[in-house]
Parts: structure tokens; sequence; C-alpha cells
């Protein structure tokens, strides 16, 4: 720990119940996040006060849930969990930033590694329409995580001292496909994207195609989430939802209904659906009806 690390984290300690500082690379002094929960009201207030007194000048930035600020050319950031979240498994999904390279990983299996957990996540398959239906959680244990990835847990959580340490320790995934992370033509938005294909590229391993993560992995490596059955719940609210969006959509309307004001659609629609008695008697008369039923009695509702 680096004395301004040392030094932030017993000044800032006593302003929440949880506060730890992320593991960094040594000789990386450059940047520290810390991981901080819960964020009070007096928060930042306290906060200002604190930063001051060690220098009077700093500016505090707020964004997407976290502050930030300078101190001697060291960018700092607290990231505030919310009371619901995990804070050791934010904490160690989030070291050295492994969770950006696991995440892709993983999304190769159609799952989603977030900081709050390991999740299955349905979404509409209606083009224009892929909003999530819904989710469910996989695992808040790291350590099932990469039990899961076939990486050894004991070693991650020995540490790194550099970034390629780190970069060794990922490529032993057995499911990992280094061609998405080494192509050269494709553009990476998070810098460690960045640094991985050139560790890659450097090292010879950039065309490994990797295992295919399966869901008959994923449900016997977690057997207490009755993961098959759990999918198939969200893929009948998915042809449900599905069934509803093609049936009855601004287009469909727009389309069917010649002349229609565009402009009247979206507040045409909300009281079309709230002219039943819940969202449920909603969805039930359009899933029972066929569309032009369903439009029919948009029109006799709306009155155009």
């Amino acid at each position: 720990m680096n004395n301004l690390e040392q030094d932030l984290t017993e000044r800032l300690s006593f302003i929440f119940d949880k506060f730890k500082a992320l593991p960094s690379y040594e000789g990386a002094q450059k940047r520290i996040t810390f991981a901080a929960q819960p964020r009070k009201n007096d928060t930042l207030d306290k906060l200002k006060s604190v930063i001051e007194a060690i220098k009077s000048d700093v500016v505090i930035t707020s964004n997407f849930g976290c502050h930030s600020f300078e101190i001697d050319d060291v960018h700092v950031t607290i990231i505030y969990l919310s009371e619901h979240e995990d804070f050791d498994f934010f904490y160690q999904v989030s070291s050295y930033g492994i969770n950006s390279i696991l995440g892709k990983i993983i999304k190769r299996a159609n799952l989603k590694l977030s900081q709050d957990g390991l999740f299955y996540e349905e979404k509409l398959s209606v083009k224009n329409h892929q909003s999530k239906v819904g989710e469910f959680l996989i695992s808040r244990s790291v350590e099932k995580i990469m039990n899961l990835l076939k990486l050894d847990y004991s070693r991650f959580m020995e540490g790194f001292k550099t970034q390629d340490e780190l970069f060794a320790f990922v490529v032993k995934c057995p499911y990992l496909s280094t061609i998405e992370f080494a192509n050269p033509t494709k553009e990476h938005k998070h810098s460690i994207y960045e640094k991985f294909q050139v560790y890659l590229i450097k090292n010879g391993l950039d065309n490994i195609k990797g295992l295919k993560l399966t869901f008959e992995i994923v449900n016997e490596f977690f057997p207490e989430v009755n993961f098959f059955d759990e999918v198939e719940k969200l893929k009948e609210m998915e042809r449900r939802k599905k069934e509803i969006t093609t049936k009855f959509n601004g287009r469909e309307i727009l389309d069917y209904f010649k002349g229609f004001d565009p402009k009247k659609i979206g507040i045409s629609m909300t009281y079309f659906k709230l002219s039943f008695g819940n969202s449920e008697e909603y969805k039930e008369f359009v899933i029972m009806h066929s569309k032009e039923e369903v439009l029919n009695k948009f029109q006799e509702v709306v009155k155009f």
C-alpha cells in the first residue's frame, strides 16, 4: 500500500461501514480506486471536509455512483455500492480489472457477469425491441465462478505484481477465445483489452479458439440454481412478451391505420393499456386475440 492510499484509507474509513482500495500492480501509483458502502446523505460533505484538510484546492466530481478527484497527480475514484450489492464479491471480481476479461469469456455462453453477480439474462428476440425480459442470479461467489472457468482461485487471491502476470493467469482458461481480443481491426473501448491484445500477439497466443462453455456445464456446476427450469420460465416470459410486442406496437398501428398521427402513438398506446384493469388483463387480451382484433379494439378505445 503506497503512502497516499494508506493516508486516504485511514482518513476516510470512518465515513463508511466498508471501505477498501482495490488491488493494483506494483509501480502503478497514478490511480487508486476504492470500493465503499454505504453512501449516506452527508457522505459528500464529510468527504469534502477530509480532502480539503489534505489539500484545499481539490475538486471532487460526481458521476454514475462514484466520486473522483486528483491529489498530487494521482487520480482517486470512490465507487459506491448500493445496499443490496455484495461488497466482498464486488471487491474480488473488480480487482485488477479482471471482471472486464472474465465478462467477455462468460458472454460467449450467453451469461452476464456484473459487479452484482453472475446472471442468466433473457432478452426479447424482436428487431428494434431487444429489451430485457428478465434475469436470475447464478452465483455471487468469485471462487465458484473461477472454478467454473477452470482458473486457480487460490492463485488469484495471491495477487499479481504486474499486468502480464494477470494475463498469464487468464489465458489458462480453456474457454477463452483469444481471437476476439487479438483482432487488430477491432477497436477496444477498455484500455485493459488493448493491453491484453498486445500481450496475446507478443506471446503468440492470438489464435486460440477456446472450448465452448455450455449451459450443461453451468447446470452441472450450480445444481442448486435449477438452471434449466429458471431458463425455461424466462423463455416462456419472452414468448409471451414477443407475441404482445409483435401484435401491438407503433409500427403496426401506423401500417394498419393510414394517416394516424405518429406524434400521438405513445400517449394513445398508454391510454389503451390503462383501459384494462391491470397489466395482466392487457397482456392476456393481446395474447388471446388476433392482431386485427387488438388493433380494432385500440381504435374503439382511443376513438379516432
